[in-house]
């Protein structure tokens, strides 16, 4: 039977597990397309202790295998109670080195990646000419992580060192860590990269994502061009699911238009009486 605990969905059974692979395919929001291949990613994250959801967010299939995101890969380290410390000491589109410090161990390990330990590597592609810096980071962390972490990570890859590049999990991270760096305007909400994704997957209908947009594009409009790009496609991701829509084109286009008449009747709108003076 499967019960509410502490706010996450406790799976107990192989039934639960078969139930809500179902349930999550079926619904469109998720990127597994199978019911077989979310059962294996909700199993893959009971063993990491990731809450259902979680795991079918943070966790893919690539070549018929399950993957971690690299920001899921860290999270898993972290709040596995064996990671005494985890630091980036440095992160350029040239180099990254993270530090991290096991439990019970007195001396830090230390990982390093350049461009030409990716090149070495053969890492290239779309994601990898846009954002230099950001995959340095993932590969960085996952190399480390795996070092380090063995019995927590279960031998598991990111995405990326399977050799896709595209894969879902690369283009969200790095709207992820792009939309985290810009600055919040002086009269908008906070905006940090894990809010702005937590935003986009709380839109439940399609005019919602329209207040979502609104409120993180001054800090997306900061953003170099290919950041604000890869933005706007994941909330037209979103809007493609929810809306079902039959791919971003559609949703694009119908998004833009839904900004546009929004702004338009904001513009139209009655400007607000002043306050009588006491």
């Amino acid at each position: 039977m499967t019960t509410m605990s502490d706010n996450n969905l406790a799976i107990r059974t192989l039934d639960d597990v078969e139930r809500l692979a179902q349930l999550a395919t079926k619904s469109g929001l998720i990127a597994h397309k199978r019911p077989e291949a979310a059962a294996v990613v909700l199993l893959t994250g009971r063993e990491l202790g990731l809450a259902p959801m979680a795991a079918l967010r943070g966790i893919y299939e690539v070549s018929g295998r399950p993957v971690l995101s690299a920001d899921m890969m860290v999270a898993v380290v972290r709040r596995s109670g064996l990671c005494a410390s985890w630091r980036v000491t440095e992160s350029t589109p040239e180099r990254c080195t993270i530090t991290t410090l096991r439990q019970g161990e007195q001396h830090p390990e230390t990982c390093s990646w350049t461009m030409e330990d990716a090149r070495r590597a053969g890492c290239g592609g779309q994601t990898w000419s846009k954002f230099p810096r950001q995959m340095l980071a993932h590969r960085c962390a996952a190399e480390l992580a795996r070092r380090v972490y063995p019995d927590v990570l279960l031998g598991l890859y990111t995405p990326d060192e399977l050799g896709s590049d595209d894969a879902p999990a690369s283009e969200r991270e790095v709207v992820v860590a792009e939309v985290a760096q810009a600055p919040a305007p002086d009269d908008g909400p906070e905006v940090d990269g894990v809010s702005y994704v937590a935003a986009i997957e709380a839109i439940d209908l399609p005019q919602k994502a329209v207040a979502v947009w609104q409120g993180f594009k001054g800090a997306i409009g900061q953003l170099h061009p290919a950041a604000r790009v890869a933005a706007w496609e994941a909330i037209c991701e979103r809007v493609s699911q929810v809306g079902r829509m039959g791919g971003h084109k559609a949703a694009s286009a119908w998004l833009k238009k839904a900004i546009a008449e929004e702004e338009a009747r904001l513009a139209l709108a009655p400007a607000p009486a002043p306050e009588a003076q006491g």
